[in-house]
């Protein structure tokens, strides 16, 4: 700090103390973004015998606000009045603006209601950078609110005005505010552009409403609005989210003809539309056009693939994709292997299904992740004889243990082998605690009691861990839930608890 004093004696002393070159060093700093050293400036200038002034504040507020620096400006506009300087449009709008770049539309609007009270106009500047700092928040009703006092008050509105309040509207899918503010936009003659039309597209895009983004990326087209990639990919979205996959690749190939860049997110609404009507095979394809354009794909891309080839049970290519995300260091999520287990669910493929399972295990990945799903694969192994030797070689103890406890607690079926093979993955004794603790947190309190009388008793030994009392709470408990594992079934497993009928 003592080496920039003595640059700025150097630089402003030898100019015969003149406020004029302390104003054209200020305005350096701020077009340099420097709120810092225009702060140090007019520190420099309250210290000798040079008086700061309104210009030297409203050039060190312009810093402050090209730096972001909206806590600077705020303390500046402070001294300005401590110091009895009169704040102008222009400082007060740097100061909004400040506040804008830094997110406090709180203080934004805090200062446009000080300009109000203390009778210094607002101009369109003003309420452009107000009506921003609500938008990139998200507050959207103060943005309306804002925009509607303009015309009240004769402040113009312009096209950034009318671009910030449409993409305030976009955010929360607001778009029969949108379409009234662009047709008004129109009918005051206010210039149209592709920020415009984007923010109105969003606002579609985010209900839905995909047909009216289509006929706005139309009318882009005819009005010569300049179509670039967040249109393309705002509008593939929205269609995305339909499924109209047909319309999403129109989209795609008018992209490709107007030369508008295609970038990851592209590549993801197209996929997505594909994968919403189980075009797998479409899906294939873009996710071939995608690596042969030189576009990373994500785990986003690959979800979506993978979800396609669910829905259409080629567990098989869905597999493959999986692999080719490990091999890409892509992150495998919950939703990732969840379309995968139901593929291969889907048809059958137990030993894949287990495998998966055990792969989310050690990945940390519970496997009650897909609680609804293991709900049907332990429902659907019942009859195959072929489980056993999978389960062996591919399930933990923890894992099967999982799958059991959520099946009974979703209520899905688990038969009499089913019983026999998790007892024999389980081993003895382990079993029985996963149907009480099940049980436990279902029944009602009676069974509750009874099963705790029975375990005081020393029935939940190894030795007596099929002793009447222990079962008889089972089978109580089991009436009492309505749980499809049957009396029948418990009662049959208990009887030939090895499983000879396997």
């Amino acid at each position: 700090q003592p080496a920039a004093e003595d640059v700025l004696q150097r630089t402003l002393g030898v100019r015969g103390g003149d406020p004029r070159s302390a104003t054209v060093v200020l305005g350096k700093l701020a077009r340099a973004r420097q709120s810092k050293l225009a702060c140090m400036v007019l520190k420099w200038l309250h210290n000798s015998s040079l008086q700061a002034n309104t210009f030297h504040y409203g050039a060190a507020v312009s810093a402050c606000e090209k730096g972001s620096d909206w806590r600077r400006a705020l303390d500046l506009l402070r001294e300005m009045q401590r110091l009895g300087l009169q704040c102008n449009t222009i400082t007060c709008s740097s100061a909004i603006s400040a506040c804008e770049k830094g997110g406090e539309w709180v203080k934004a609007l805090q200062l446009l209601r000080l300009m109000t009270e203390s009778s210094i106009q607002r101009n369109t500047i003003t309420f452009n950078a107000a009506i921003s700092a609500c938008e990139k928040q998200g507050a959207w009703t103060h943005a309306l609110h804002l925009f509607s006092t303009m015309a009240p008050i004769r402040v113009k509105a312009d096209t950034i005005t009318y671009n910030a309040t449409l993409s305030a509207c976009g955010k929360p899918g607001e778009w029969i505010k949108a379409f009234h503010i662009l047709d008004e936009m129109k009918q005051n003659m206010v210039e149209v552009d592709t920020i415009t039309y984007n923010a109105v597209i969003g606002a579609c895009e985010k209900r839905g409403e995909w047909v009216l983004a289509l006929r706005l990326l139309s009318t882009m087209s005819k009005e010569s609005v300049q179509v670039d990639t967040m249109t393309c990919n705002t509008t593939l979205s929205a269609c995305g989210k339909f499924g109209a996959w047909a319309t999403a690749l129109q989209i795609l190939s008018q992209m490709i003809d107007s030369r508008v860049q295609a970038d990851t997110i592209t590549c993801n609404a197209m996929i997505t539309a594909c994968e919403k009507r189980g075009e797998w095979i479409k899906a294939f394809e873009i996710l071939g056009w995608l690596t042969g354009s030189g576009i990373e794909a994500d785990h986003i891309t690959y979800n979506a693939a993978i979800s396609a080839c669910e829905s259409r049970g080629e567990w098989a290519r869905g597999l493959g994709l999986l692999a080719g995300m490990s091999r890409s260091s892509l992150q495998v999520d919950g939703m990732t292997y969840n379309a995968a287990v139901t593929a291969c669910a889907k048809d059958g493929q137990w030993m894949q299904v287990f495998a998966l399972l055990d792969l989310m295990e050690r990945g940390g990945d519970r496997p009650s992740l897909i609680a609804h799903q293991a709900s049907a694969v332990v429902g659907r192994i019942a009859g195959q004889a072929a489980f056993m030797s999978c389960s062996e070689a591919f399930v933990r103890r923890d894992v099967w243990r999982e799958l059991v406890g959520q099946a009974m607690l979703h209520r899905s079926i688990v038969g009499t082998q089913t019983l026999s093979i998790a007892s024999a993955v389980l081993g003895p004794g382990v079993f029985e605690g996963t149907l009480v603790r099940v049980l436990e947190r279902r029944v009602a309190s009676a069974v509750r009691l009874k099963l705790q009388s029975c375990m005081s008793a020393g029935d939940a030994s190894p030795s007596m861990s099929r002793s009447d009392g222990i079962w008889d709470a089972l089978l109580c408990g089991a009436d009492s839930l309505g749980i499809a594992c049957s009396r029948q079934s418990l009662e049959a497993w208990r009887l030939d608890p090895v499983g000879k009928h396997v």
